[in-house]
């Protein structure tokens, strides 16, 4: 949907995992508790440490074009590790708003990494898996090799513990399985506080 010939979103990530998960949640607006929307999604040549740095440069000249921007990038490698992942995002935000944007644009910084948003629907992570034996199996052989505590919902190192469970099920990582997990799990499930950022970011502006 366009308004006075703007797009209604331009999304800013990382990579290609990021872009095609991105854009699989961005297609589930119903779930999502936002309207259909005419929406593109960009990447960064420079990855997350791009995207931290050069968010309000890239996205300045689509200030006219879109209604709404939203710069995404994960904590881990966005070159600021020692701030906190609000501080990250607050920064980005101010440029942003400085470069035409106003107060039309987000940021959403994913600690630590991109992984963690996978991690909210466990029965929709062992079918992309592979991991027959079902959510507690997988909990228990992540909890044996210390990448998940009992009173935590995710693991603590999520990409690596994806990787390792991959490796078990003898499948590989790929971009797909972002988009297999972003349009089969249940949001409502994820609890993580940059998942949940976005959702409500999205639900404010397109409100059904």
């Amino acid at each position: 949907m366009t308004v006075a010939g703007l797009k209604d979103l331009i999304v800013l990530v990382a990579d290609l995992d990021a872009e095609v998960g991105v854009k699989a949640l961005l297609s589930r607006a119903a779930h999502l508790g936002f309207r259909e929307i005419d929406f593109d999604v960009i990447r960064h040549v420079h990855r997350d440490n791009g995207v931290f740095q050069q968010a309000h440069e890239l996205l300045r000249a689509q200030s006219r074009r879109y209604r709404y921007a939203i710069a995404i990038c994960d904590h881990h490698g966005c070159g600021r590790e020692e701030l906190s992942r609000n501080e990250v995002e607050a920064r980005v935000e101010l440029n942003l708003r400085a470069n035409g944007w106003g107060e039309r644009a987000a940021a959403i910084v994913i600690e630590p990494e991109l992984e963690a948003w996978i991690w909210g629907d466990w029965t929709a992570v062992v079918k992309c898996v592979g991991w027959t034996e079902g959510p507690a199996a997988l909990k228990r052989w992540l909890r044996d090799r210390n990448f998940l505590r009992a009173d935590q919902p995710k693991p603590i190192r999520p990409k690596e513990a994806l990787h390792r469970a991959l490796r078990q099920t003898n499948r590989r990582s790929s971009s797909a399985l972002f988009a297999d997990i972003a349009q089969t799990a249940d949001s409502t499930s994820c609890i993580d506080e940059a998942f949940i950022k976005f959702r409500s970011t999205l639900q404010a502006w397109f409100a059904t």
